[in-house]
């Protein structure tokens, strides 16, 4: 275990790291922290800790606004955040000063919903109810005891992963996923590097429709955004004004009819409420398409079981022609569409064109409506957005190629 204090130099590389966030008492020797470490020894923790306090309560010089940067610095380049607020707000046996806590207030409102805390509380503790409530409510692991508490936090740091300079301030549970190290690798084949990073919003997969279970998470990361800060090899240069949206890479397909005339070729569309909107309509016209839950399968597969839930059409995998895979936004988001086309048959264009049912996964507040629609008219009406509009075109072109 390395132990950093206060004004200490921030690690260049490790594999998980923690910080130990909570009121600090002015009297030596009398500081949660200490039996904090004592813990974390015992458990065989083998990563960072930084720890907000002078080393043997000797100040090393540093004033107020320095720590605050250093706090805010070790924050930023740690996996997991341990709220531990032994709140005594008038001084008691334990702490004889008082304990208020009001700068951990502040940070828990700061990092609450980063997705890397959890939350530790003795029974004892003064007026701890609304950051109970937030733990509760934000899926949070919380615990009334000191030693469950980091238990939690090694837990959840227990797949570490070596990072070395800016990649440090990539939590653990974004540096673990596909989608992320996607990116990475992208930027370093090229030559380039990830100087700093910081999750700026995740979105999580709501916590109703998981089971409640104290200790852990309620919910699971679906997609989140960081600024980062790429240094670019080809241009000897940093580029730090932009952020990066990431999610799982999706599935799309084009099923289309024949192609003998180009603009009376039937496309199939879904129509979907989408929050993100703006037409004249109030409803997305858009592929069969998404991702799944397990970033492993087979994209192939995805795009089957999309075509499904989305139509009721069951296909093939063997009928889906895939077509490469690319980004969708390059100037924004990260994530990549797998698409894939299948011509259908008149009599499966006859089974979309009547179906007037609702199709979807309901869980996931989707419903969607089957719509097959003649190119020419996708065309003229403005039906589809411009990287819809590319992914049609270029499977038609595959299709008009092939029949050549």
């Amino acid at each position: 275990m390395q132990a950093v204090y206060t004004g200490e130099p921030i690690p260049e590389s490790f594999t998980r790291a923690i910080f130990l966030a909570g009121p600090s008492p002015r009297v030596e020797g009398e500081s949660w922290r200490t039996t904090a470490l004592e813990i974390l020894e015992r458990l065989s923790y083998d990563g960072v800790v930084y720890n907000p306090e002078y080393r043997e309560n000797k100040n090393p010089g540093i004033d107020y606004d320095t720590q605050i940067e250093w706090e805010e610095e070790a924050m930023n380049r740690c996996d997991c955040i341990v709220f531990w607020v032994p709140r005594d707000i008038y001084g008691g046996k334990l702490f004889p000063q008082p304990m208020a806590a009001l700068t951990t207030n502040d940070e828990w409102g700061t990092w609450k919903h980063s997705g890397k805390c959890v939350f530790g509380a003795p029974p004892e503790a003064e007026k701890v109810g609304y950051q109970l409530w937030w733990a509760r409510h934000l899926g949070v692991p919380n615990f009334d005891n000191l030693e469950a508490t980091l238990q939690s936090a090694l837990s959840r740091t227990a797949e570490g992963a070596l990072r070395m300079s800016g990649e440090c301030e990539v939590p653990l549970e974004i540096w673990n996923r596909n989608d992320f190290q996607a990116w990475l690798s992208a930027q370093k084949d090229v030559g380039n590097r990830l100087d700093g990073c910081r999750v700026e919003w995740t979105f999580r997969i709501p916590r109703w429709t998981f089971e409640p279970a104290k200790g852990r998470p309620r919910s699971r990361l679906f997609s989140y955004v960081l600024h980062v800060n790429v240094h670019i090899e080809a241009e000897d240069r940093n580029k730090t004004n932009e952020v990066v949206s990431f999610r799982p890479d999706i599935s799309a397909v084009v099923l289309h009819g024949s192609l003998a005339e180009a603009g009376s070729c039937p496309v199939v569309l879904v129509k979907e409420f989408r929050s993100s909107v703006r037409n004249e309509e109030g409803f997305v016209y858009e592929l069969p398409g998404g991702s799944s839950k397990d970033p492993n399968e087979d994209p192939r597969e995805v795009a089957v079981e999309e075509v499904f839930e989305e139509t009721g059409l069951r296909l093939p995998v063997t009928e889906v022609l895939p077509l490469g895979s690319r980004q969708i936004n390059a100037t924004g988001a990260s994530y990549h569409c797998n698409l894939f086309r299948t011509e259908l048959t008149p009599e499966q264009l006859e089974q979309l064109r009547s179906d007037s049912s609702a199709h979807g996964v309901e869980g996931d507040s989707e419903r969607t409506y089957v719509k097959v629609v003649p190119m020419s008219q996708i065309i003229r009406q403005r039906l589809v957005d411009w990287s819809q509009m590319g992914m049609i075109f270029s499977a038609l072109h595959d299709s008009w190629e092939e029949s050549r």
